[in-house]
């Protein structure tokens, strides 16, 4: 299995508001216990199901920023968490 360990998926971490189900945090510690691959693939492909029989997460849709500035804006500029850029004491410098 490459990539990501799905014990790490936000979506089935346990932050307030995210999938609630004790099955599948009882499979979050038998995966993290695990370090066989065919037995993790078999524990993964358990929690799988459960996501989509019990509905662990909806998707309403895609979000993704796009943070461009001009090259002759100097000064203390940034752009912080959700996109919304913030200028302090920024200038355009002539060219």
């Amino acid at each position: 299995m490459g990539g990501q360990s799905p014990v790490v998926v936000q979506c089935l971490s346990q932050f307030s508001g995210w999938w609630c189900l004790e099955e599948k945090e009882r499979l979050l510690v038998e995966l993290a216990r695990e370090t066989d691959a065919r037995k993790r693939r078999s524990i993964v492909d358990r929690i799988q199901t459960l996501f989509y029989e019990d509905v662990g997460q909806i998707k309403f849709g895609d979000r993704f920023g796009l943070t461009v500035v001009r090259r002759e804006l100097r000064g203390d500029f940034r752009s912080v968490p959700f996109g919304i850029p913030f200028f302090w004491n920024a200038w355009l410098e002539k060219k």
